[in-house]
């Protein structure tokens, strides 16, 4: 069982562009680890500018672009769900506290995690995957660094792998998952650091639906990570 669809976010190289969101407060706060591994991230930003020029292209209206206007999305049922109008720049709008969230199908249980990891409000990129990306949509994403894309694909991922598990039978009564099963989804990133980091940051908001994440990287035995 899979996600059956393709989901690529990467560092938005242009700083000026119309739809970056700010970052979370404490990125100001990064360690010197963290800011090597940013480093590392734009160092590849020049290639992927280039692979994924050629991807929006190919993709044409079968895959969504999070930096884009809703309007990118206008296939996708986008009605809001309360009185309060649909804008994914707006702050309000993007509380965590919005009913709009949870009508859409996003868990309470995982609401309340981001509320323990100090999220109240998602950002831009958070705000505008959420819905292709639980439908299955192919996306790519573009957004800067501390605009929280592992969030962005990852919470609604664990929404979608947690729906087929129910659809297709794999969780007994009590909401337990069978033994036996095979990996759902695979996240690949440039760097060790930054593998790590994306492994924290899925862990938590996959934990409320039972699932669990691994981190597995290159430059060590494979023996001592997988025990």
């Amino acid at each position: 069982m899979g996600l059956a669809s393709n989901i690529l976010f990467q560092n938005e190289q242009n700083r000026k562009q119309q739809h970056v969101v700010p970052s979370y407060p404490f990125s100001q706060y990064r360690d010197s680890s963290s800011k090597v591994t940013a480093t590392l991230e734009d160092d590849l930003d020049s290639a992927l500018d280039d692979i994924l020029g050629s991807a929006f292209e190919e993709a044409g209206d079968e895959s969504v672009s999070v930096t884009a206007t809703l309007e990118a999305t206008d296939d996708i049922e986008t009605k809001p769900a309360t009185d309060m109008p649909v804008d994914f720049t707006d702050p309000k709008f993007l509380s965590t506290s919005n009913p709009y969230w949870t009508q859409k199908g996003m868990n309470q249980k995982v609401i309340d995690v981001l509320s323990g990891m100090g999220i109240s409000k998602f950002t831009e990129v958070q705000g505008t995957a959420f819905e292709p990306v639980l439908d299955g949509r192919d996306v790519i994403g573009r957004s800067r660094t501390g605009t929280g894309k592992t969030i962005a694909f990852g919470l609604p991922a664990a929404h979608r792998l947690a729906k087929m598990a129910e659809e297709k039978g794999l969780v007994d009564s009590q909401g337990r998952r069978k033994k036996g099963r095979k990996v759902s989804m695979i996240a690949l990133c440039p760097t060790r650091e930054l593998a790590r980091q994306v492994e924290q940051e899925i862990a938590k908001v996959a934990r409320p639906f039972g699932l669990y994440s691994m981190v597995f990287h290159g430059g060590v035995s494979y023996d001592p990570q997988v025990s």
